[in-house]
């Protein structure tokens, strides 16, 4: 999946999201369609998005099972 695929996939998940869903990013408090905006509009937000989602991924693949 190219960025531009999970990008995408993000947002449509983003969009059934409730209005009391948060995200917090460092001082600010973004609700989904807030979100939403960030990532259109913030290159930088929306590369670190990304290498979060592809971080987070690569610990549930390799996490050990007890």
């Amino acid at each position: 999946m190219n960025e531009k695929e999970l990008i995408q996939a993000l947002k449509e998940k983003l969009k059934e999201k409730d209005e009391g869903w948060k995200f917090i990013y460092g001082r600010e408090v973004l609700t989904a369609k807030a979100m939403i905006e960030k990532i259109d509009q913030d290159k930088k937000f929306r590369k670190t998005i990304v290498q979060m989602i592809q971080a987070l991924s690569m610990d549930l693949i390799l996490r050990e099972k007890p």
